[in-house]
């Protein structure tokens, strides 16, 4: 499987809109890897996890090529995660998509996907709501879907992670996440992991932040309890991601801290692949 990094900034994006910080004003200079979007991700070329308001330009920059999106994961309802306006443009008239589109969500996203004002119905936009619960598992064609609730939002929402196998290789996308329940590391320690993703919105900066978002030493120990568990195959490739400019830590800052860790760091356009 391949796994292409669409985003990987917090809400804000980095540089932020509006910010003239250091961090902010480096990043715009330096270009690269240090220019973050929202985060999302594309599995092969049919499956999109989180859908937020940079996923045209995202499209456009990576030659994604949307109409072959069968499936969108969405992990919670943060307008940075999830952007109901965008599905408008499926509608005839805007494209001539003609495949369906399973839309996999929490309740509150799918309050969200129904309640956006450009649309009655998802039928138009030939697409179909399914709602997802913590601890679900399904199979869609050749895709097996496990969901695990995170520490992210407010509750009543329950927050997903999501678990993917395709063809023996199995993929663990974990951002907004914070450090997950008893629960879900009971899941988790299920599976054996080709490529995982671990979020760092607190960075190096806040190290120790562990409720709702990461910091890097948290990231860190994620890992360590992976391998614990006994659920890192050999040679998976472990990434920390989502990224807020109030940390201040630049793409190299970061790669300095964790490339000798063993772990790689996220950037727009990156390629997981197994």
């Amino acid at each position: 499987m391949r796994l292409r990094i669409l985003g990987s900034a917090a809400a804000e994006g980095w540089p932020a809109m509006f910010c003239s910080c250091p961090a902010c004003q480096k990043a715009r200079a330096n270009g690269g890897k240090d220019l973050r979007r929202r985060t999302a991700y594309m599995l092969d070329d049919d499956t999109l996890i989180d859908y937020g308001p940079d996923i045209y330009a995202q499209s456009l920059e990576f030659n994604l090529d949307l109409a072959k999106v069968k499936r969108l994961l969405i992990t919670h309802s943060h307008t940075d995660h999830l952007t109901p306006r965008e599905l408008t443009w499926r509608r005839k008239g805007f494209s001539t998509a003609q495949n369906l589109m399973k839309i996999y969500a929490n309740q509150a996203s799918a309050d969200r996907i129904n309640e956006c004002p450009t649309y009655d119905s998802l039928e138009p936009l030939k697409a179909e709501l399914h709602i997802l619960k913590p601890g679900d598992k399904l199979v869609d064609e050749d895709l097996t879907i496990q969901t695990i609730l995170a520490d992210h939002a407010q509750p009543p929402e329950e927050p997903l992670n999501y678990i993917l196998e395709r063809n023996g290789v199995c993929v663990f996308i974990g951002n907004d996440s914070g450090w997950w329940c008893q629960e879900s590391w009971d899941i988790i320690g299920q599976y054996k992991y080709d490529i995982v993703i671990i979020e760092c919105t607190y960075g190096v900066r806040w190290p120790e932040q562990r409720a709702k978002h990461m910091g890097a030493n948290v990231s860190v120990a994620v890992r360590d309890e992976l391998k614990r568990l006994g659920c890192l195959k050999e040679n998976a490739l472990v990434a920390v991601n989502h990224f807020s400019h109030n940390i201040q830590n630049l793409h190299t800052d970061l790669e300095q801290f964790f490339n000798p860790k063993g772990i790689l760091v996220g950037y727009d356009g990156m390629i997981l692949e197994r």
